[in-house]
């Protein structure tokens, strides 16, 4: 049996003295340093660098940005829910204030498991950004009112299996973007509380996709404050309680998208501000008395998706063209459900229309 040569012998140890200067050298960083540098790591590789050394060991409970996921993992039924990671984890993290928490659970999470304690945990450590999404096989849960009053917050994303059941002490001073995404509404009234709880809102997006009623006939959006809303309704309709609405009366919006193909009614009010707008909307449209001011003085470009050239459809198009003084661009997206002759008459019957502003261009797709 050959042994080791005492150059490969050197090279081996220079190879370990040369790792173990290398470790020291990071380990002797700052305790701040190493929490930025950990901020870009993944959470579970986050946790495991306490067996590093001893060194290491308090390092990341002080990391303030931490995302647990098990939703769209393949086989994700089959596999144990980050939730027992989750649930671990947090109870040995000590960072005073949470600069974003994301904890998204998938099938496998168990029902029985106390899923919202960490959210007011979170609220408590002076949360900033939040995503909470709950695809669990249970049954809708309730967010703690905590979180309706949580002032350091920014951001907040709710999904899925999420109850919003707002109490009437619902504050967020700080609240600047909110998404709901196929969450259940305990009523009308929550969704109202919610909005009204946020004074310096600048952002909404909200998507309505569900089969079942998630209990709002009327969806209010009355926000002062609110700069930009995107609105996507796929949900089907049919029930007995008669037709819904949405309603929006935000008049600082610059920019607004509407996608909704339940049947809904829609109400605008006035939006001097506008400088942008996306519509896919069943249209039922009279028209105005007055121009809208947004109109003579700020919308900049406007989208229409599924283009079939109804009458109505072309007369609001026409109107549009014909009194946006400031407008550069119009898009129009063709539904696709119409021939290529059919196609081409539409365009040209567009393309024909008065157009107040001299620099606007008709965009077909």
């Amino acid at each position: 049996m050959l042994s080791a040569t005492p150059k490969s012998q050197e090279v081996e140890v220079s190879e370990r003295v040369e790792e173990k200067i290398c470790e020291d050298r990071i380990s002797a960083l700052p305790n701040d340093l190493l929490v930025h540098i950990l901020l870009f790591v993944p959470t579970k590789d986050v946790v495991a660098t306490m067996i590093l050394s001893k060194r290491w060991q308090p390092i990341w409970t002080a990391v303030p940005r931490l995302e647990y996921n098990d939703i769209r993992e393949i086989n994700n039924a089959e596999k144990e829910s980050v939730w027992f990671f989750l649930d671990k984890s947090l109870h040995l993290h000590k960072a005073p204030i949470l600069e974003r928490l994301c904890i998204r659970l998938g099938e496998s999470c168990p029902i029985d498991a106390d899923v919202t304690k960490w959210v007011a945990n979170a609220v408590d450590r002076c949360v900033r950004e939040l995503v909470f999404e709950l695809e669990w096989s249970a049954k809708p849960t309730s967010m703690p009112h905590s979180l309706y009053t949580c002032e350091t917050l920014i951001e907040l994303k709710l999904s899925q299996k999420v109850l919003l059941d707002v109490p009437s002490s619902a504050c967020l001073p700080s609240l600047t973007k909110l998404f709901l995404c196929h969450v259940v509404y305990k009523d009308e009234v929550s969704i109202t509380r919610l909005l009204s709880s946020c004074p310096v809102l600048k952002m909404l997006l909200v998507y309505r996709l569900s089969q079942e009623d998630d209990n709002v006939k009327t969806y209010s959006v009355k926000v002062p404050s609110l700069d930009e809303f995107r609105y996507i309704n796929a949900r089907s309709h049919g029930n007995e309680s008669g037709q819904s609405s949405v309603v929006i009366d935000c008049p600082a919006l610059t920019y607004i998208f509407m996608h909704d193909t339940s049947g809904d009614s829609c109400s605008i009010g006035k939006m001097p501000h506008l400088e942008q707008m996306s519509e896919n909307v069943p249209l039922l449209w009279s028209k105005p008395d007055h121009v809208p001011k947004c109109l003579e003085t700020h919308l900049e470009v406007f989208k229409i998706i599924s283009y079939e050239g109804g009458k109505e459809e072309k007369e609001f198009v026409e109107y549009m063209l014909a009194n946006s003084r400031c407008l550069k661009e119009a898009e129009i997206l063709l539904s696709g459900y119409t021939s290529l002759e059919e196609d081409k008459k539409m365009i040209q019957e567009l393309n024909s229309m008065f157009k107040i502003s001299p620099s606007c261009r008709l965009t077909f797709y």
